[in-house]
């Protein structure tokens, strides 16, 4: 599964992808540290709140990297049976496997804590695709994939301008109903959800794409300014993912303008490109490992640091940890024949 964007045109990608991995575990980390703060006043919840704040534009940059790739006229695909079958072959193992793997850790861990999980729990999260909490992107994508020659055609023949306005109009049809709906994007079977993405899908080729001239200066200004209107605006509400959620404008500005940042720099970072190429090669494998590490780590208390006083220490710490731990099994897999095809 692990895949390499070698052509310059992409290899941006590579960067934004691996910070995307990091930015997921982040998120994974920080949710559960800030059901443990006593109030919106602790250190904890505000140093829970501000990882989460820089790091919840992870999902909407993933589906963008999809899109950049996917929907590129350039990448040619003899038919759509050709397409399918490729994309099948890359993602269909991962899922399976890795579905399999959590619903056996699901059934391990309601043992131990004597609670009910059983064949229509099981059932019912696959239909839902949420084997795990984070494995619903996966199977989200599916559904983006199974549109994507489609979609393929109508970015072959609109023009730019029309494209971002389906774009655009796209995202704003999800930031309406993730807003006006109850239930939020809580649907009984996953490829409900996929809709609900294309807007970004497009919207990350026409960033690919874009030959814009734009200061990077501008880029940077919106990325501090929303996070500081997340970050502080959080204190001021009932529910905070209100204010930082996948669709809310803020969140929408602050994962383009950090994909404008990254294809403005990405030729500048310090790190070699074979490194940055390898760790991005093992982000969906660093993705879809990482909660049984973080599991373990709420097991052992978060090794009783007291999160009181080194939340803001302790929040990187952890993420630090599950990344490598990762990414050393993710190189492990790759390494077994039989296990290269699930990461």
């Amino acid at each position: 599964m692990a895949k390499k964007y070698k052509d310059k045109e992409f290899f941006w990608l590579n960067d934004m992808r691996f910070l995307a991995a990091i930015a997921v575990i982040f998120v994974h980390v920080s949710q559960g540290i800030m059901k443990l703060a006593p109030s919106k006043d602790s250190i904890i919840w505000w140093a829970s709140n501000f990882y989460q704040v820089i790091s919840y534009w992870a999902v909407p940059v993933f589906v963008m990297i999809s899109g950049a790739l996917l929907l590129n006229p350039k990448r040619v695909y003899i038919s759509s049976k050709e397409f399918y079958k490729k994309r099948v072959r890359r993602l269909v193992p991962p899922i399976i496997f890795w579905s399999i793997v959590y619903i056996f850790w699901s059934m391990l861990k309601a043992r131990l804590t004597h609670t009910e999980y059983g064949f229509y729990e099981i059932v019912g999260q696959l239909i839902k695709g949420e084997p795990y909490y984070h494995m619903w992107y996966v199977y989200m994508v599916l559904g983006l994939y199974l549109i994507t020659p489609y979609l393929r055609k109508i970015v072959i023949n609109s023009t730019k301008k029309e494209l971002l306005f389906i774009s655009l109009f796209l995202i704003l049809i999800s930031m309406i109903y993730y807003y006006i709906s109850p239930e939020k994007l809580e649907v009984p079977m996953f490829l409900l959800k996929s809709p609900f993405y294309i807007g970004y899908f497009i919207l990350g080729y026409i960033i690919m794409d874009s030959k814009l001239k734009v200061p990077i200066y501008i880029y940077i200004f919106i990325f501090i300014t929303t996070i500081l209107i997340n970050l502080i605006g959080a204190y001021y509400i009932d529910n905070p993912y209100d204010l930082y959620n996948n669709f809310s404008p803020t969140m929408i500005l602050t994962a383009v303008s950090l994909m404008f940042i990254i294809k403005s720099i990405h030729t500048s970072i310090p790190i070699s490109t074979h490194i940055r190429e390898k760790l991005a090669s093992f982000s969906l494998g660093a993705y879809l490992i990482h909660p049984l590490i973080l599991s373990i780590i709420k097991k052992f208390n978060y090794f009783n640091i007291d999160l009181q006083k080194y939340a803001f220490i302790a929040i990187p710490f952890f993420v630090l940890v599950i990344t490598i731990v990762s990414l050393l099994i993710a190189y492990g897999f790759s390494k077994i024949k039989i296990l290269q095809r699930y990461i």
